[in-house]
């Protein structure tokens, strides 16, 4: 799969909210097994990392669970997307204009 494909369809669930805007602010990781990335949509294999319930304001009951790839992807994008001082989720504090 190419990592510009993956990147434009994480970027387009940041701005459609199915993916998180927020910060990490707990995950943890481990091998897949078989279940269905929630950024690109295909399996995490056992031979595969998966990062899981990344976020604290996820929607949904469901955890997400995404390949470690594409958590690296997820964060660079929600920070290019939505810098700290315009994203103020679960913090409470006003945003600080740079």
């Amino acid at each position: 799969m190419q990592m510009e494909w993956i990147r434009n369809l994480i970027r387009k669930k940041l701005q459609d909210g199915r993916l998180p805007r927020g910060r990490a602010m707990r995950f943890w990781g481990g091998p897949g097994a078989g279940q269905l990335c929630d950024a690109c949509e295909t399996p995490v294999t056992k031979d595969q990392l998966a990062i899981e319930d990344f976020s604290s304001n996820a929607t949904g009951t469901k955890p997400l669970l995404v390949h470690a790839g594409c958590f690296q992807i997820w964060d660079a994008e929600r920070q290019s997307l939505f810098p700290p001082w315009e994203t103020t989720q679960g913090s409470g504090d006003n945003p600080v204009n740079p």
